[in-house]
């Protein structure tokens, strides 16, 4: 129907929507009433003077808002901690926010300019952003500026220096990861690369060790002299090519 032009009342109330008043004729108030049809059923919305209420779906150009009440008030800008889109992800996307604390066990993406001081996730993707406490996670790819106070992926805990140059990472067996000083090797040698290994103890290495079996093809060229303890076997497969100089002990 097109209009109630020149339409009889009694064939087209029921297409009139009215408050559901305890009054007859007394409109809307500061009590939230259902509204209903000229026959008396309610639909999905409720109001007051103040206030309207949608009891069923509410949808958007056809798409209906799954989200709670609470979940569209933590999105206020500033207060939300986790904003889901609709594959699961976890998106933490408004600039300037500071996050306190999000943990999720899908993805969290993360727009520049935000601040977080501890973040959960099994996939973290980061282009611009500075974590003043932990990070955990299972896998992180960071891209940008990064600046992160702790790193604790996987349960292992990252040191938060570059360490010096020539050290190498260790554990210390319990998910600590710390630099050091890389390890010499046996002996004490001098020559081209100048003194190498450890001038006090290794010389105190006095016997040099070797298996009794070559199990690597190995080329000695005519420019190296080479020596080992034997005797010496060569396994079934492996050659061994002399054209310097070896010297079996």
């Amino acid at each position: 129907m097109a209009d109630l032009t020149n339409q009889l009342i009694a064939n087209t109330y029921k297409d009139l929507l009215q408050v559901n008043a305890e009054t007859a004729n007394a409109g809307l108030d500061g009590t939230v009433r259902a509204i209903q049809d000229g026959g008396g059923t309610a639909g999905p919305i409720s109001m007051s003077t103040a206030q309207l209420n949608v009891t069923g779906q509410f949808a958007l150009r056809g798409t209906v808002l799954t989200a709670t009440a609470d979940q569209l008030n933590t999105l206020a800008l500033g207060g939300f901690s986790a904003f889901t889109a609709n594959d699961g992800t976890i998106l933490l996307t408004e600039e300037g926010t500071s996050v306190s604390t999000a943990t999720t066990s899908v993805t969290a993406r993360i727009n520049p300019s935000l601040t977080l001081t501890d973040l959960t996730t099994t996939n973290l993707i980061v282009t611009t952003v500075t974590a003043t406490g932990k990070v955990h996670g299972t896998t992180a790819d960071f891209t940008g500026i990064v600046s992160i106070g702790t790193l604790d992926a996987g349960g292992l805990t990252y040191p938060t220096s570059a360490g010096n140059n020539g050290q190498v990472l260790q554990t210390n067996g319990s998910d600590t990861l710390s630099f050091a000083d890389a390890a010499s090797g046996g002996g004490f040698f001098k020559g081209d690369n100048g003194d190498t290994g450890d001038a006090t103890t290794g010389p105190k290495d006095i016997f040099r060790i070797n298996e009794q079996e070559l199990n690597t093809t190995t080329v000695i060229t005519t420019i190296e002299n080479a020596s080992g303890a034997g005797p010496i076997t060569i396994a079934s497969g492996t050659t061994l090519t002399i054209n310097g100089n070896l010297t079996i002990i």
